[in-house]
């Protein structure tokens, strides 16, 4: 059993959603997703979720002060989430766990859980961490303080491009592997963005 932990899942709709649907659709094993709410997100029904999923409690039913908890006190949050997320993966019988950014609470909780017990996890990197924060911010004290952490204790690194891969290399001296860029032109369509550059 596979499980993994992310912000955003189908049927939410977004470019992340949609990447890690589509990887999760070519995988075979069994797996189980665990997922929050995004309220800038909308749904499509028809975007149908590729395994069973969960959700945890306070951030479907308290998105606002999730997002605040997220901005101000991540650490917080993240002590705050890893408790179901433990919970639930113990449960399953879990056998590996992959943790996904954006939303580095997240990735950070679901590493805390694999590691306290004693898990394999797979750190997915749809795009740089530290870099993508706003110096002095609590956001990036935060991905100060646990990026090299992950990205050296993590199983594997999955990165998205070779020069994802040549950043953290030099960065933290680690081997990672490269995934499959996964969003198709129909898929762009669907969340509002075709014909223009995705950066990731």
């Amino acid at each position: 059993m596979l499980t993994v932990v992310s912000p955003y899942f189908p049927p939410q709709v977004g470019g992340s959603a949609i990447l890690l649907a589509n990887l999760l659709n070519s995988y075979h094993g069994a797996m189980h997703a665990i997922t929050g709410y995004s309220e800038d997100q909308k749904i499509d029904p028809a975007f149908g979720v590729p395994c069973p999923t969960s959700y945890l409690p306070l951030v479907r039913h308290m998105p606002r002060l999730y997002a605040r908890m997220r901005r101000r006190l991540p650490m917080l949050l993240c002590q705050s989430i890893k408790i179901p997320i433990r919970r639930t993966i113990e449960n399953l019988g879990t056998k590996a766990v992959m943790g996904t950014l954006p939303h580095a609470v997240y990735i950070v909780a679901a590493f805390l859980a694999a590691r306290e017990l004693r898990l394999p996890f797979y750190a997915h990197m749809h795009d740089l961490w530290i870099e993508n924060t706003t110096p002095g911010t609590p956001l990036a004290q935060f991905a100060g303080s646990w990026e090299p952490v992950i990205l050296k204790d993590a199983t594997r690194v999955l990165c998205m491009t070779e020069a994802m891969q040549e950043h953290y290399k030099k960065k933290y001296g680690i081997h990672s592997y490269l995934l499959p860029h996964t969003i198709a032109e129909r898929d762009l369509v669907r969340i509002g963005v075709a014909n223009q550059t995705t950066m990731l």
